[in-house]
């Protein structure tokens, strides 16, 4: 798997264990709500619709975290 650096994580961080907690960083990056809100707002979802969806969303997001 590559990094978001565009070289693969062992390369990137050595260790198995480092390799995991960057992938969650990662992870948790993507599944923010606001960037969640970012990417449904760049693919042309009114500013209402994707506000909606997003608080529905956190709320699920933040249970699980």
């Amino acid at each position: 798997m590559q990094s978001p650096y565009g070289m693969p994580f062992d390369e990137v961080l050595g260790s198995k264990k480092n390799q995991e907690e960057a992938m969650k960083e990662i992870l948790r990056h993507y599944f923010n709500p606001l960037h969640v809100y970012c990417r449904l707002k760049s693919c042309g979802m009114s500013n209402t619709t994707a506000r909606n969806l997003c608080e529905i969303y956190e709320r699920l997001y933040s249970r699980i975290l």
